[in-house]
């Protein structure tokens, strides 16, 4: 009689159900079939090529040798949407050459940096480099689908697509997040806008590619499954999304540059800045002269919401500078109470502060207003007259402002 270990029966056991799982995996239950897929109808037009998969449409764009960008319905309805985040067309996507065949099996198009394959079988995407090394492949199964909901009233699908990743490559990129992982696999990564954590659905491979995700709705990232990677969006008109190869990382960089435009450079009196203060007699002289360029002010999730292009340049100021603004009387001020006094005695009061704070609201000088009406109550913290002028300049002031820090702070001190 045999005697035979645990561990070995174990080892033994795992393995046969191994082979089962994945005999299984491919395996036809009896008494069904597989589902047809429906016709696939591929036909190359100027940009790419566009296809149909039963009421599914493709549209796959050459935005240049190494930028490819697909968009898809779950119908034939073109539905069109402004995306700010993106340069227009004629700059993030100008085309370049390109072959299209198509034969029993496949349609391919390649670019001189790219391949894409579209199975006529699957309705699966494969990409590659024209020397056929794999990149990225959808699922073979369903990668696509749309599964309608209502958000806020609105008709939208509920969009994911499904790709088989390479068992040995990292992902990186998708923002700034506090989970403390800088390789994403094995990984979900949640994809929405929230205090210290930043959303960039922009995902990079060490295989040399990068996914950008265009879409502004919340989004997971999912590879929990290490042999399945998933953008899965609660809002959306259909896949849209960008392939871009390098093979570095710095190429992809500079191609994301080239969809959503370039970081300027600094202006020249900022490196003068940077390397000595002494440059300039004040912060005042330098808020007079910084002005954030146009093209990114006009951008709508670059508008000034919760900051201000001004509270930047004073943390500048302050990060290189210190904390002192330059003005020689401030190094070593006096206290502002004997201040305010002293001005006040000059003025003929506090009341005449507050007065002429007053009226300066009224012409629209809330700035100077607040100056004026601050020493008023601070020469005279106990008068109610002075007290009331200041609450109203200060409410006048908050319902001009548009950042939710500038505000904020002046609500406060109108409610005080």
């Amino acid at each position: 009689m045999t005697t035979r270990s645990p561990l070995l029966c174990h080892a033994r056991l795992c393995l046969s159900l191994s082979i089962i799982s994945a005999s299984f995996a491919h395996a036809q239950v009896p008494g069904q079939s597989i589902p047809t897929l429906p016709t696939v109808v591929v036909t190359q037009s100027p940009q790419g090529f566009d296809a149909t998969i039963g009421k599914e449409t493709l549209h796959f764009v050459v935005c240049s040798d190494s930028l490819l960008h697909l968009t898809t319905r779950p119908n034939d309805a073109a539905v069109h949407h402004p995306q700010p985040w993106l340069l227009p067309e004629d700059q993030s996507c100008k085309g370049a050459p390109f072959q299209f065949s198509k034969d029993e099996k496949a349609a391919t198009l390649k670019t001189a940096k790219l391949t894409v394959s579209l199975s006529l079988t699957r309705g699966n995407l494969t990409y590659s480099t024209p020397d056929n090394k794999p990149l990225l492949r959808e699922r073979d199964s369903v990668p696509r689908t749309y599964d309608p909901v209502t958000l806020n009233g609105d008709p939208t699908y509920h969009v994911v697509d499904r790709f088989w990743p390479d068992a040995t490559e990292a992902f990186y990129g998708l923002g700034q997040h506090q989970s403390g992982m800088f390789n994403y696999r094995g990984s979900t990564v949640e994809l929405g806008q929230n205090n210290t954590d930043v959303a960039i659905p922009f995902l990079l491979s060490t295989k040399g590619y990068g996914v950008v995700w265009n879409t502004a709705a919340y989004t997971y990232v999912d590879n929990r499954f290490p042999l399945e990677l998933s953008f899965d969006s609660i809002a959306g008109d259909g896949v849209d999304y960008f392939v871009l190869y390098g093979p570095e990382m710095d190429d992809l960089i500079h191609q994301y540059r080239n969809l959503t435009g370039h970081a300027p450079m600094l202006p020249r009196w900022s490196y003068g800045f940077i390397q000595s203060k002494d440059r300039y007699t004040s912060l005042d002289e330098i808020l007079s002269e910084v002005r954030a360029p146009a093209r990114l002010l006009e951008r709508p999730y670059l508008q000034p919401i919760y900051d201000e292009p001004e509270f930047i340049v004073r943390n500048v100021w302050r990060f290189y500078g210190g904390w002192w603004d330059g003005n020689p009387a401030h190094l070593k001020p006096a206290p502002p109470a004997r201040l305010a006094v002293e001005i006040a005695g000059l003025a003929g009061g506090a009341a005449a502060l507050a007065a002429r704070a007053s009226d300066l609201a009224e012409t629209g000088e809330l700035a100077l207003a607040c100056h004026l009406v601050e020493l008023a109550e601070a020469a005279a913290p106990d008068d109610p007259a002075v007290a009331a002028v200041r609450r109203a300049v200060y409410a006048r002031r908050a319902d001009g402002e548009r950042s939710v820090m500038a505000r904020g702070i002046f609500h406060a001190a109108a409610e005080r």
